[in-house]
């Protein structure tokens, strides 16, 4: 009986943790191709069983940016459409790859990331 007792209050702790954020990227699409001064449109959704506390959005290689989105005007939270968040690819001295990465965190502290790389010519 105790043992039932200690499997069901581990149970019930492990089903009162939260997930992490869920991150999918529709624009983009990974391996698109660029001209340098194209607008790179970003969307997506970011879902989360919680509410979301943070949002960036960055480029790691040869590009251009990092940025912080404010959710402040966000009333739910818990999914959040990223809708033409529009950057220019900026004049560089060579073409090559980048890789654009979205980070969300959630409430709990959950981070996920989701990456696509894009090529510029």
């Amino acid at each position: 009986m105790n043992r039932f007792l200690t499997i069901a209050t581990m149970g019930l702790l492990l089903a009162s943790c939260g997930n992490s954020p869920e991150i999918q990227i529709t624009s983009p699409f990974d391996g698109q191709t660029f001209t340098t001064g194209d607008i790179l449109l970003i969307e997506g959704t970011i879902t989360d069983d919680g509410m979301i506390t943070s949002i960036s959005v960055s480029s790691e290689i040869e590009l251009f940016f990092e940025t912080e989105l404010n959710l402040s005007n966000i009333p739910d939270r818990s999914s959040i459409v990223l809708e033409d968040l529009g950057v220019v690819v900026p004049t560089i001295v060579q073409a090559g790859t980048d890789i654009i990465t979205i980070r969300a965190v959630d409430d709990e502290s959950f981070v996920t990331e989701e990456s696509i790389t894009i090529n510029v010519e």
